[in-house]
Formats: structure tokens, C-alpha cells, sequence
């Protein structure tokens, strides 16, 4: 499988929860993450879920990375 193309809970950091969390906000894989960035990330899950937090936001930077 393609790097860019690699799901969510493969990636270092997100776990089960955060995934769907993730995919819930339209980003499904490393390549729609880093397009989006960590921060947006957050506000598209605060948009659809109304969590977000310090903790998610170190964790997208980590899988980010």
C-alpha cells in the first residue's frame, strides 16, 4: 500500500476512537491528513463531533510526521 493512502489507525498515535473521529470529518487517510494539517484536522472534528483537544492535536502532529 501507498504511503499517502494509509489508513488512519495505522499511523502512529491514532487509535480507534480518534480515527473515526477523523473519518467522520471527511479525512480517511495520511495523504487527506497532511493536506488538511493538525489544527484544521481538530476544527473539522470539533464541527462534527464537538471534541477536540490538546491531547488529539499533539497526536495528528506525531501521525503527521
Amino acid at each position: 500500500m501507498n504511503e499517502k493512502n494509509r489508513p488512519l489507525r495505522e499511523l502512529p498515535n491514532i487509535g480507534a476512537v480518534l480515527a473515526a473521529e477523523l473519518e467522520a470529518a471527511g479525512i480517511h487517510t495520511l495523504e487527506d491528513l497532511r493536506r488538511c494539517g493538525s489544527a484544521a484536522a481538530i476544527v473539522k472534528i470539533r464541527g462534527t463531533s464537538g471534541k477536540g483537544c490538546c491531547s488529539m492535536l499533539y497526536a495528528l502532529e506525531v501521525a503527521i510526521e
